[in-house]
């Protein structure tokens, strides 16, 4: 089924044939896989992000310390900028125009001053530590949950608040019904969907786009933005919300830049052999394959490669759409390109081959698996240090460095929730000699 073909383009063009090893087969090592596993586990790096974010909010709105990172951080002196998050001033009485996410002001030891002259007194760090510890505990498991759905690329939920003035209480709710409160059992069920639907770990920057404005809109509350309450005295002059949440986000700290570089929510393994090229002649040619939710593939290649195309052949026990998209970083240009993208509707239990054409040629590099080596199939986390070695860049591939790669990403459609095992092979691959 497989023979070498050559082709006259910029020189000799090889495929390779597992029959023949004179062929470019001879030109690689190994491949780098990435796939989803049925039994993916969810650390806790989306509860991390959410007490950072919520800590953050607190000490800029609520009851601004020394610890407030931003340049432009609320002046304290002044009492229109007092405790936003539960209640604000017009000049005089406190008015209630509180966030959509607040906490009783009847809080003990954080109650509320109901006159402007007594601002002043209010801000200690005593009050300052009562009211971090208050709002993050009440809202982090809410905004953890809204980072993991954004994160699979759903719809954020929108939750129920219910502050209880009387007891000092603070509840979160799935619904307006309020029969599901949103709790430790909650999360654990968010995370089991997220181990079969998230792609990567973190947020890109369109994701930080809907974050922001989920919060604008759901936490400090639409009824709010673009009034008269929308704009905060602060030592560079007035800032809207926006602008203020913009520096909040922007915060260099070590676990904003670990957040901000996603990871694909996988396990990763090299595959040194040839058990990704299907076996020549009869009807199963992809017998040695074994089937995962496959992620992504990236090419090993033991020399300089030019490379025009290549052929995927694809198998599965049920019926789903794969897209199949095809990423190409230049380590010369240092820029990250979508090669190709299409999509595949595979049948149960038949073989279906998919060229993958370039419309110029790819130039790769060496690849040297010294320092990526992954002996074992292992879990991608920040723990054991292979999120340093792989990125998200519209997939699951290799992280940016000194050498150019390519890697053929891939993302089955199928029912939420539903692990879809499928089967795929290198067929062929054209390289120039």
């Amino acid at each position: 089924m497989l023979s070498v073909v050559t082709i006259s383009l910029s020189g000799c063009m090889l495929s390779f044939d597992p029959d023949d090893e004179t062929t470019g087969l001879k030109s690689i090592d190994g491949f780098k896989v990435c796939y989803s596993d049925n039994n993916y586990q969810v650390d806790n790096t989306f509860e991390r992000y959410s007490a950072h974010v919520l800590t953050n909010l607190a000490m800029v709105f609520g009851v601004p310390n020394s610890s407030v990172q931003i340049e432009s951080k609320p002046l304290t002196s002044n009492a229109k900028n007092y405790d936003r998050i539960r209640v604000q001033y017009a000049g005089g009485p406190a008015i209630s125009t509180g966030w959509n996410w607040s906490f009783a002001e009847s809080l003990a030891n954080c109650t509320s001053q109901q006159e402007e002259n007594k601002v002043v007194q209010y801000y200690t760090m005593e009050t300052a530590n009562v009211y971090l510890e208050e709002y993050v505990s009440v809202y982090q498991t809410a905004l953890a949950v809204t980072a993991m759905q954004i994160a699979s690329g759903n719809a954020p939920q929108v939750f129920t608040v219910e502050v209880n003035e009387s007891t000092g209480q603070t509840k979160v709710f799935v619904d307006s019904t309020k029969t599901q409160e949103v709790n430790e059992l909650y999360l654990n069920a968010e995370k089991a969907k997220f181990a079969q639907n998230g792609f990567y770990v973190g947020f890109t920057p369109e994701n930080l786009a809907t974050f922001k404005t989920y919060v604008l809109t759901n936490v400090i509350g639409s009824n709010i933005i673009g009034t008269q309450y929308d704009s905060i005295s602060t030592t560079q002059g007035l800032k809207t919300y926006s602008q203020l949440l913009d520096e909040i986000f922007a915060l260099n700290t070590g676990f904003e830049k670990e957040f901000m570089s996603p990871y694909p929510s996988c396990m990763a393994k090299d595959v040194m052999d040839t058990s990704l090229y299907p076996v020549s002649g009869g009807l199963n040619s992809l017998k040695n394959i074994t089937p995962y939710e496959y992620q992504s593939i990236t090419l090993m290649p033991n020399r300089a490669l030019e490379i025009l195309s290549l052929t995927l052949t694809f198998s599965a026990e049920t019926a789903m759409k794969i897209d199949v998209l095809t990423y190409y970083y230049n380590a010369t240009t240092k820029t990250q390109s979508l090669l190709f993208e299409g999509n595949l509707n595979l049948k149960a239990n038949q073989e279906n081959q998919y060229l993958v054409p370039f419309d110029d040629i790819v130039v790769m590099d060496k690849f040297d698996n010294s320092q990526t080596k992954i002996s074992a199939p292992s879990q991608i986390t920040n723990q054991n240090g292979l999120s340093t070695q792989f990125a998200y860049h519209g997939g699951a591939v290799l992280e940016e460095g000194e050498k150019s790669y390519l890697s053929i990403v891939f993302k089955p459609e199928g029912a939420e929730n539903a692990y879809m095992p499928f089967k795929v092979a290198i067929s062929s691959l054209f390289i120039g000699e």
